[in-house]
């Protein structure tokens, strides 16, 4: 036997010389066997290639893990957890795609060389790809447990996103009936402010919007349109106010004017 042959597997060559060499009618039915194990041993082993073809590979020990104690390549393979596919492909753009289908659902990650991104797909739909500038894309809600800390937030709002553009009038009265609200947060115990979200749902439904969770929540970002809106008819009624106010000036120095009686009682209405 070669003295370099693996202390953990049998020497075929050698082995397969000796059942040959064993002879005696008795020994026949033994001696056929042991030539029928070892020939599929030696077509389980590649001596020349150093690979090992087998169906089912377990630890020797029950309930024990096999340690791999070197790099492990899987060439033009896939890789199955509990008959579910985790494919790792590499190719000419992609530096690996972990793939898993699990109860008929695919979900994969694509780690791109030539685009530098990490894309995740779910059902064929891509939900979130991050590029080597940090830039991240989401194609679905993200919900943050913490503080979210950005250097600006950016808002789609381009014309040609929209349609049945019509523009908002009298904000005001709706405005009126929000009342902020002093509060603490259930699960932190922090302290608060801001509006309640089903007080706000019943003025303007718009402004709120349903968590995965079931539980709703305040767009406070569609809010500026509205508060701007009220500035604005804030200003008309500052505006009519005054003229009426240089007009009683006028009327007290220099004597009523024709159509005086007749000043327009708007901007009084919620004097």
């Amino acid at each position: 036997m070669a003295t370099n042959a693996s202390p953990f597997v049998v020497n075929i060559v050698d082995l397969q010389n000796i059942a040959t060499g064993i002879s005696g009618n008795s020994s026949n039915t033994l001696i056929a066997q042991a030539q029928s194990n070892i020939a599929n041993i030696q077509e389980m082993v590649d001596y020349t290639k150093r690979t090992i073809s087998a169906d089912v590979l377990q630890s020797f020990t029950p309930g024990a893990s096999i340690d791999v104690m070197a790099n492990l390549n899987l060439s033009n393979a896939s890789l199955y957890s509990n008959s579910s596919l985790i494919s790792l492909n590499t190719t000419a753009t992609t530096n690996v795609v972990v793939q898993s289908t699990i109860g008929g659902h695919s979900s994969s990650v694509n780690v791109n060389n030539s685009l530098n991104t990490i894309t995740f797909t779910t059902a064929g739909t891509q939900s979130f790809q991050m590029d080597s500038t940090g830039n991240a894309h989401f194609s679905g809600n993200v919900v943050v447990g913490g503080n979210l800390t950005a250097t600006t937030v950016i808002t789609s709002s381009d014309r040609n996103l929209k349609t049945n553009i019509t523009p908002l009038s009298t904000c005001i009265s709706d405005v009126m009936k929000l009342e902020a609200q002093r509060f603490q947060w259930k699960n932190t115990g922090t302290s608060d402010i801001g509006f309640i979200a089903q007080d706000v749902q019943a003025v303007w439904p718009e402004l709120v919007e349903t968590s995965p969770t079931g539980s709703i929540g305040i767009v406070y970002t569609r809010l500026v349109p509205l508060l701007l809106e009220s500035v604005r008819e804030l200003n008309e009624r500052v505006h009519a106010l005054e003229a009426h106010l240089r007009n009683s000036v006028s009327t007290v120095i220099n004597g009523p004017t024709s159509g005086d009686e007749y000043l327009d009682e708007e901007p009084f209405r919620y004097m």
